[in-house]
């Protein structure tokens, strides 16, 4: 099984489309450690379903958002 298959990997690409868009907050929302999220992301960046921004003035953050073949995966 490829791991874009995994679980986890798909209950973080949810969460980007329902606009939980930061690392902490998917942590947060999800309860899981913020090591794994990151983990998650890299991979889902990897493989070309989401991809990361950084937003803010100020205090800069990193976003993401689900690319049009992660909203493909989320409709499979």
């Amino acid at each position: 099984m490829s791991q874009q298959y995994r679980p986890d990997l798909y209950v973080v690409l949810e969460a980007i489309a329902k606009g939980i868009d930061t690392k902490d907050k998917i942590s947060e929302e999800l309860e899981l450690p913020e090591t794994r999220v990151e983990e998650i992301l890299r991979s889902l960046e990897a493989t070309g379903l989401i991809t990361r921004s950084t937003k803010g003035i100020i205090i800069k953050r990193e976003t993401y958002s689900l690319t049009p073949s992660g909203w493909r995966k989320l409709d499979e």
